[in-house]
Formats: structure tokens, sequence, C-alpha cells
């Protein structure tokens, strides 16, 4: 892996090694990339996310699940809509990573401006919870990921998310700012 810039913005220790995420700077553009780092060898698998979207992007958050590796964060079309979300899913196979066919990257453009995903985790009920940088989220199935906009959750104050975690109970803590410049925090259920 030759990186002339960039950041690790997630990592993950797995069996083999460790999972980053995060993105390169190629051409003076943003890529979003995944590599799976092997702790003997020092062996790297990647998937870059430009390459199949074929535009600017970060990878902000993953989780893992076995062999399954979601990952979230923003792609950059251009125009006036500003970054739309980006999601998907791969999977693990011995040291390489491979996108999954039945869950392809998707990117969806909320129609405002700087749409990020900041997080993304699963639940206990089947389906994986996107987390935006507006404190916004929507349950989508850890199967195909397809998206319905219509059931996304939108808060009713003005806020930016920056971190999300779930605790030990399984519930969702969404964490930022809100627009008088206090700490912002929220939780919910994922199963209710």
């Amino acid at each position: 892996m030759i990186v002339t810039g960039g950041e690790i913005l997630s990592m993950v220790q797995v069996s083999s090694g460790y999972l980053i995420a995060g993105y390169t700077i190629v051409s003076s553009v943003e890529r979003g990339y995944l590599a799976l780092v092997d702790r003997v060898t020092r062996d790297v698998s990647e998937f870059n996310v430009s390459e199949t979207i074929g535009n600017s992007s970060r990878i902000n958050s993953m989780v893992i699940e076995g062999s399954d590796v979601y990952f979230a964060g923003w792609a950059d079309f251009g125009g006036s809509s500003g970054k739309d979300w980006l999601y998907g899913k791969l999977n693990l196979m011995g040291n390489d990573l491979v996108l999954n066919s039945d869950f392809p990257v998707q990117t969806r453009d909320l129609m405002a401006l700087d749409d990020e995903l900041i997080g993304i985790e699963t639940t206990n009920v089947g389906n994986l919870v996107l987390v935006g940088n507006k404190f916004n989220f929507i349950f989508v199935p850890k199967v195909t990921g397809a998206m319905d906009p219509n059931n996304l959750v939108n808060p009713t104050f003005s806020a930016l998310a920056t971190r999300i975690k779930k605790d030990g109970s399984g519930n969702i803590v969404i964490g930022g700012t809100s627009s008088d410049s206090k700490m912002s925090v929220t939780r919910f259920d994922p199963a209710n």
C-alpha cells in the first residue's frame, strides 16, 4: 500500500490482523478505502471504494459481524448537492476483501447539503442502523442494505453528530454538537 496522504478513521482487529478504513489522497482527491493488513506477513488486501463509485469519498465507520464487513461514510458526486451517504458490505475471505454482490456499494442523496454517514452498527433484530451527521438514522436489512428513505428518522433539533456507539444493552448512542455550540447526546433502542 502506497499512501501519499489521508487518514485512518476506523480500525478493528480481526483474527489475521487489522482491518483499517479511511481515505487516501490521490491527485488532490479523497479516495475511500478499506485495507486488511496481515499481522504476520504484513500483506495488504485493499478495497478502494472510489474505484467502484468513481468519485471522492471517505469511509468513516465500519462494523464486523463474522466474515461480513459493513462500512459507511460519504461520497461526493460534485454539483450543488454536496456529500451523499455511502455504505456497503464486504466479505472477509481468508486474507482478501471481496465486495458482497447481494449488498453492493450504495449512495443516497438526501437532498440536503453535506450528508455523511458517521456510523454503522448491527442490531439484535437482523438489521443495520445507519447514523448520519445530522442525528438522523435509518434501519436497513443486513442481507441487501435496501433503504426506504420514507423510514428515515430525522430529529426535530438542529445539531451536528460526530460519534456513535452501541452500549452494553444494545442501545445506540449518538453524540455531537447542538446549534448553540453545546454538547448534544441522544440514545435509542433499535429494537423499538
